[in-house]
């Protein structure tokens, strides 16, 4: 799993809250995503975990 200086770990699914809690600034929605930002890290998220319907599944981690 990659997680890239934080704690956040790809493949793991979390709250909005839980991602605001480790300082994550909301980006923008599409239909199937969620963008948040921290510093110069970029996570996406999927809009639905199949662990629990308010839960977002991290995809991908990318830096600038």
């Amino acid at each position: 799993m990659e997680t890239l200086n934080s704690e956040l770990i790809k493949g793991n699914c979390y709250s909005k809250e839980e991602i605001e809690s480790f300082g994550c600034k909301y980006i923008k929605e599409t239909t199937i995503t969620k963008y948040y930002r921290k510093e110069d890290i970029l996570y996406i998220f999927d809009t639905k975990c199949i662990d629990s319907s308010d839960k977002y599944k991290l995809l991908t981690i990318h830096t600038d």
